[in-house]
C-alpha cells in the first residue's frame, strides 16, 4: 500500500511516521537527518499489507489517526471513470499483520470499465475469466464495494450492485444482453442476483432471482421469475453451450412463455437438477435432422400450442386441441426413467414407460408402450391425426398397438418390435389411390364409379406384427359389397417402402369376366375367382402388376376361402343370384 502527497511539511510527517515506526531504525535515522522543512513530493509504502490495483483520485474527505489506525472518511472521489460517493477506509498501520484493513466504497460505476475493474480486483478467479468474455459494455451501475484483508494476508472483495441499467455483449451469448433493472451481489463464494429484468434478441426475462456458486460443481438456484422465449434463439443458445447437439433440430419456430421458474442443481449436470417449470407454448413448429431415427412427421407434432408443467418427478402437457400427456420422471443409476400414465393424442390413448440411458457417444433407450384408439373413434379422425386428411375414409373403427425397443437410440425405429390390430365395420372409402390403381390393373370394374361414388365395405380387419420397424401383415382383409381384397407382405413407413401381395376376389360369375382375365383360381363351385396382384416400391407411387397364380401362397388362399365361405357372405351371395331384394 502506497500513500503519496505533495508539498509535505516534514515536521508533521515526522510526528506521524515516528509514532508508527518507533521500532524502525530507518525511520529514526531519516528524521534525525531531516528534522524539518517542506518536501515537494513524498511517498510512504507498506509492503506487507495486501495490495490492490485500485487507484483513487480526486478524493475529498477527512483523515484521522488514532493509536496507529488510519481512518479516512471520503465524501467523493474517482476510480477511473467511476464516481465514488460516501466511503470509509480504515487501516491499522501498526498491527497490520493481525488486522490489516477494511474499506467500504459507494460507487456509481461506468459499466464500460466495470468488467476490467472486477477482473483486475479478482485475478485468477472464475469471475475474472468470465469478465474477459465481455467484449463491450455500456450503462451505469450503482452499488457498494467492500474490501477486507483478513489475517492470512489475502484479500476479500464483495460487490453489491443494487441498480443496473445497461448493455453487456457477452461472447458466449452471441448477442447483446440489455439489462433494464435488477441487483447483483458478488462474494468470493457465490453470485446472487435479484429481480433482474432484461432482454436478449426476442427473449424477455422478468423478475429473475437466484444464485450461482463460483467453485465446482457450480451449483445454481433459480427461485423465481418468468420469461418470454423465442424457440429458435433458445435452441441456438443451447447449441452454443453444448447442451443440445447441433444436428438434432434443423429448424424451429414459435414461442415459449415460462410463467414460473424454480430450478437448482449443478450447472453442468442437468441430470441432477431439481426443477419446476410451468408455462405455455405458442405455435411451436420444428423439423428434426433427417439423419435422426425419430425424424418422421405427424400432423399433431408439427405445430404445438398448450400449457405445460415440468418437474424432476412429473410432466404434464395440455394441448389447445385437447391432447395431453401426464407422466412421472425419475433419475436412476441407469438413466432417466419416464412413466407415461396417460397420453391422449388426437383419437389415441396410450401408456407405457421408457428408460433413457445418456451414455456418452452411445445413448440407449428401453421402451414399452401401448397405444389404443379412444372409444367411439372413427377412421376419418384417426386419418386426420396421422395424415392430416380425414376425408378419405369414414366409418367406426378400433385400433390397438404394442411397441417395444431396447438398444441404441439411433436404432429406435429400425429395431422397433410389437403387434397391432385394426378393424372397421360398415364404412366407405371415398378416396384411395392405391385401391383405384389395383382395380385399374385387373380391368374389371368401372374405375370412374369407384372414384366418384366411393367404395363401400362391410368390414376391414388387419392384424400385423411389427418387426425391425416394418409392419408385417399377417391378416388383412377388406370385405366390400362387390369384392374381397386380401393382403400379405410388409410396409415400412419410415423407409417409405412396401412389398405386398394382394388377392382380389370379385364377387361376380366367371362368365362375366373370363373373357378379360385368364382363369387364375376357382374357389367356390366355379362361381368365383381370385386375382393375385403384386405391389412394390415406395409408398407414394408403387409398381403394381398381376402375378402368376403360384405367387399367391397357401396362406392367402386359406384366408380367402375362410372369408368367402363365411355364412354371412354366402347368404349375401345367394340373395344376389336368386334376384332377392337386398
Amino acid at each position: 500500500m502506497v500513500f503519496s502527497g505533495q508539498k509535505i511539511h516534514v515536521d508533521q510527517a515526522a510526528s506521524v511516521c515516528l509514532a508508527l515506526g518507533e521500532e524502525n531504525d530507518v525511520v529514526h535515522n531519516l528524521f534525525t537527518i531531516l528534522p524539518g522543512g517542506q518536501a515537494d513530493q513524498a511517498e510512504v509504502a507498506f509492503s506487507q499489507i495486501p495490495t490492490t490495483s485500485l487507484e483513487l483520485t480526486q478524493v475529498q474527505g477527512e483523515a484521522s489517526m488514532e493509536k496507529g489506525k488510519l481512518m479516512v472518511q471520503a465524501s467523493s472521489g474517482m476510480l477511473g471513470n467511476t464516481w465514488m460517493g460516501a466511503s470509509d477506509f480504515e487501516i491499522d498501520l501498526v498491527h497490520f499483520k493481525d488486522f490489516p484493513f477494511h474499506g467500504k466504497f459507494d460507487l456509481d460505476a461506468d459499466m464500460a470499465q466495470l468488467p476490467q475493474v472486477l477482473a483486475t480486483l479478482l485475478p485468477h478467479t472464475a469471475l475474472a475469466r468470465e469478465m474477459k468474455q465481455i467484449s463491450c459494455a455500456s450503462g451505469r451501475a450503482q452499488g457498494v464495494l467492500f474490501l477486507d484483508a483478513p489475517p492470512d494476508n489475502s484479500l476479500d472483495i464483495q460487490v453489491n450492485i443494487h441498480n443496473i441499467t445497461g448493455t453487456v455483449d457477452y461472447l458466449p451469448f452471441g448477442r447483446p444482453l440489455h439489462i433494464h433493472k435488477g441487483s447483483l451481489v458478488y462474494t468470493p463464494e457465490k453470485i446472487y442476483f435479484d429481480n433482474i429484468f432484461a432482454d436478449m434478441g426476442q427473449n424477455v426475462m422478468q423478475g429473475i432471482s437466484g444464485q450461482a456458486a463460483l467453485s465446482p460443481p457450480h451449483s445454481m438456484k433459480l427461485s423465481s421469475g418468468s420469461a418470454f422465449l423465442n424457440a429458435r434463439e433458445v435452441v441456438s443458445l443451447l447449441q452454443r453451450f453444448s447442451f443440445l447437439p447441433s444436428n438434432v433440430v434443423t429448424r424451429i419456430e414459435g414461442n415459449v412463455i415460462l410463467e414460473r421458474i424454480c430450478l437448482k442443481g449443478p450447472f453442468l449436470n442437468p441430470g441432477q437438477w431439481k426443477y419446476e417449470v410451468s408455462g405455455q407454448a405458442k405455435d411451436l413448429d420444428w423439423e428434426f435432422s433427417p439423419d435422426l431415427p425419430w425424424a418422421f412427421e405427424l400432423p399433431w407434432l408439427e405445430t404445438l400450442s398448450g400449457q405445460f408443467l415440468l418437474t424432476q418427478d412429473q410432466v404434464h402437457w395440455q394441448g389447445e386441441t385437447g391432447y395431453q400427456v401426464r407422466g412421472r420422471v425419475k433419475n436412476t443409476e441407469n438413466g432417466i426413467q419416464v412413466h407415461l400414465d396417460q397420453v391422449d393424442l388426437c383419437q389415441f390413448v396410450g401408456k407405457g414407460e421408457f428408460l433413457f440411458s445418456p451414455a456418452p457417444g452411445k445413448p440407449g433407450i428401453d421402451l414399452s408402450m401401448n397405444i389404443q384408439s379412444m372409444d367411439n373413434s372413427s377412421v376419418s379422425s384417426l386419418f386426420a391425426c396421422l395424415l392430416k386428411d380425414g376425408s378419405m375414409v369414414e366409418g367406426p373403427c378400433s385400433f390397438s398397438c404394442d411397441l417395444r425397443h431396447k438398444g441404441p437410440v439411433k436404432d429406435l425405429l429400425k429395431n422397433l418390435q410389437g403387434e397391432m390390430t385394426f378393424s372397421s365395420f360398415e364404412g366407405k372409402i371415398h378416396r384411395a389411390t392405391l385401391l383405384a390403381r389395383i382395380l385399374s390393373v385387373i380391368n374389371i370394374f368401372h374405375i370412374q364409379d369407384v372414384i366418384q361414388k366411393g367404395f363401400d365395405y362391410h368390414f376391414i380387419k388387419i392384424k400385423a406384427a411389427i418387426e425391425n420397424g416394418r409392419i408385417q401383415l399377417t391378416h388383412a382383409v377388406i370385405d366390400a359389397k362387390s369384392m374381397v381384397l386380401l393382403f400379405r407382405g410388409w410396409i415400412d413407413p419410415f423407409a417409405d417402402k412396401l412389398d405386398l401381395t394382394c388377392l382380389v376376389a370379385p364377387l361376380k360369375t366367371v362368365d362375366n369376366i373370363i373373357e378379360h382375365i385368364p382363369l387364375v383360381n376357382v374357389i367356390v363351385g366355379k362361381k368365383l375367382l381370385s386375382i393375385p396382384v403384386g405391389i412394390q416400391g415406395n409408398l407414394q407411387d408403387p409398381d403394381i402388376m398381376i402375378l402368376n397364380p403360384s405367387d399367391m401362397g397357401n396362406h392367402l388362399l386359406r384366408l380367402f376361402e375362410h372369408v368367402i365361405t363365411a355364412p354371412a357372405r354366402l347368404f349375401d351371395m345367394n340373395k344376389k343370384e336368386s334376384g332377392a331384394p337386398e
